[in-house]
């Protein structure tokens, strides 16, 4: 018998740790929120500021207002999203963890969110909170180094979902430096999952 036990933990601590990420604003759901210039009144939704930021990343923060993502704006789910994340966390798994990772200032109201409307409770890592104010860089760096963290705390298999091809294609390039770790991510584009292509 305790020849089975030991068999039994050797072979079990070799099992992939697994951990799922999930992007918030148009990965899980869209909701009207909007970036809005406070010099000219200008607004912009989550995907237009994404391609923004891209053009122009010698912008300076503090010309946006983002209070919009302070809360959660009128949300719709993306069905396909949703119910894959709500699938990982009923499963339970003791070797895998499902989080969302979120470039919001403020886990709480979407944390509020899936718990109220889907009874759902997941844990929110809001990467430009207080929290992480530590990590530098853009939201794709801030992201990519909080997933690298997670692949030093023995994260072996990582699975990461992105409407952003700066956010994807930075986690994409972890698998270069953890060459050990199975990393997959995908490209959510008009509420389709899509596997991740390098960029022409």
């Amino acid at each position: 018998m305790k020849k089975i036990i030991r068999e039994w933990r050797k072979f079990s601590s070799n099992l992939p740790k697994t951990l799922l990420i999930f992007d918030f604003d148009d990965t899980l759901v869209t909701t009207r929120s909007k970036v809005r210039s406070k010099m000219t009144g200008k607004s912009m939704d989550s995907q237009e500021w994404d391609d923004f930021t891209r053009q122009s990343p010698d912008f300076d923060v503090g010309d946006y207002d983002f209070s919009d993502f302070m809360v959660v704006v009128e949300p719709e789910p993306i069905e396909k999203t949703t119910n894959l994340m709500i699938s990982a966390l009923k499963r339970g798994k003791s070797d895998s963890k499902v989080v969302i990772l979120t470039a919001r200032h403020d886990w709480e109201p979407v944390r509020d969110y899936f718990v109220k409307t889907l009874g759902v409770d997941i844990k929110v890592v809001a990467i430009n909170g207080p929290h992480y104010s530590h990590i530098g860089g853009t939201d794709a760096e801030k992201k990519t180094k909080w997933v690298e963290n997670q692949i030093n705390k023995g994260y072996d298999q990582i699975k990461f979902w992105d409407n952003s091809i700066d956010n994807v294609n930075a986690v994409k390039g972890l698998a270069g430096r953890h060459p050990e770790v199975e990393i997959e991510v995908f490209l959510v584009k008009n509420a389709e999952k899509t596997t991740f292509k390098e960029m022409e």
